[in-house]
Formats: structure tokens, sequence, C-alpha cells
């Protein structure tokens, strides 16, 4: 009985332990316990993987009872204007994301919520998001919470489709004007190159923010701003006459 007790005993103690890989990389470079950590719960935010995964930061997007997952990495290449090699910045969206008890899995990635000693909330990503390569199960990435959703996509400008879906009201109360940067400061956030000397490329020249690299840009878009610019498009057409539709992009 004693023996039986005493086996019981290890099984459950086993049990509770958590599950990491053994091979845990992070920006610090540091060595990692098994015993440091314990399961956590799925908590949107901003997860830092710090610069030796290509200063990346991964945003988990809460959307109704669902996540989307974003992922945004610095890059050094060539300025669109200056030609200067500068630091830009790259996106991935994720708008089919499955969640299970603490991990999410999006495509072919696995991300696992756990608590670092005690009280720190991370993420063990199982896979290299820049270069789209899954890990096995021994090898994985740890990032830490940083910011809440709301705090990182503080600027009205740039995210103001982004963290919820607006009412038809919230667009017939703007401008068309104001309408078309909304619409176009979407594709613009995400590097969308417009016609050169255009009205657009020379509005948005004009921001800090604004690094053009791309010619298409949609595929980067979540669920919430494409519905928000449905919505905001679908309003465009109420008030533009038929032909007048016109697209600065390339």
């Amino acid at each position: 009985m004693r023996s039986l007790i005493f086996f019981c005993f290890i099984f459950l103690g086993m049990g509770a332990s958590a599950q990491v890989p053994k091979h845990l990389m992070s920006a610090t470079n540091e060595t990692y316990q098994k015993q440091q950590f314990s399961d956590g719960s799925i908590l949107s935010g901003v997860y830092r993987f710090g610069e030796s995964v290509g200063d990346l930061d991964v945003i988990v997007i809460p959307y109704g009872s669902k996540y989307i997952v974003q992922y945004v990495y610095g890059v050094w290449e060539k300025s669109y204007y200056t030609r200067e090699i500068v630091k830009l910045h790259k996106y991935g969206t994720f708008n089919v994301v499955t969640a299970d008890s603490n991990q999410l899995q999006f495509a072919s990635f696995v991300a696992k919520f756990m608590n670092y000693q005690k009280s720190q909330k991370t993420v063990i990503l199982y896979g290299d998001l820049i270069k789209k390569k899954p890990f096995s199960k021994d090898s994985a990435v740890l990032g830490f919470y940083v910011s809440n959703v709301e705090r990182y996509f503080a600027d009205a400008e740039l995210y103001e489709l982004s963290l919820d879906i607006k009412s038809e009201s919230y667009f017939k109360r703007k401008s068309s004007h104001h309408l078309e940067l909304m619409r176009n400061t979407l594709y613009a956030k995400y590097g969308q190159v417009f016609r050169l000397g255009g009205e657009l490329d020379e509005y948005f020249k004009k921001k800090d923010w604004y690094e053009p690299t791309l010619l298409e840009t949609g595929q980067f878009l979540t669920d919430i701003e494409r519905i928000n610019l449905q919505l905001l498009e679908e309003e465009e057409k109420r008030r533009i006459p038929v032909g007048r539709e016109t697209d600065e992009r390339d």
C-alpha cells in the first residue's frame, strides 16, 4: 500500500511539471530549467523575442472568442526613397488560429503560454516565424510579455481600424477625405508603395513611420481590419459617383 501511494505521488508530481523543450533559445542566451516554468493561460498582448531572433514582436489580438496572431520584425534594407541601408519592419498575419488549453496553433506553428518564475508571462514558440520554419518539439524560442495590445496600438492614426470592428455610423460621421486616408493608411502601415509623386506618396512620405517596401500588402490585413475596410468602402461607394474611383497603389 505504501508503495502504491508513493508511486501515485511521483506520477502526480510529474504531471504537474511544465513541458519545456530541451533547447529553449532567448535574446539573453540564458539557460532555463524545467522547474522554472509552469503552465499559464492564453493571454492577449505583445511578446518580445529580442534581437537574437530578428528583433521579433508577436502580437496576440483578441477577436471575439477567437484570436489573431501578427508578428513584426526588423530587417536592414535599402530605403525606397534614399537607397541608403536602413532598418525597416516586416509583417506577417495569421487570421486562422486554433486555441487549445494554454496554446495557440496557426499554420504549422505552436505557441504555448507559460509562467516563468511563477509570475512572468511568456510564450514558448515552436518555430522561426521569420524563416517560416517550424521546430521539432525539442526546440523553441522564448518570448516575454511586454505590453497589452491597446498600448502597443496606441497610435490612433495607424491603428484606428485595428482593434475593434466599427459601426456603420462610425464611418458615416467621417469626411470623404478622412475615409480615403483611413483606407490607405491600412495599407501604408504595412509598407505599401504608392504611385511615386502621387498625392498619397507625397502625404505618407512625410510620416516618420512610413516605410514603403511592397507593391501589395493586402495579405497582412487582419480580419478586424478587413471588415472595417469593407464597411469603409461601402460608405465611400455611397458617396462617390460611378466612374470616379481611384487607386494610387502600384
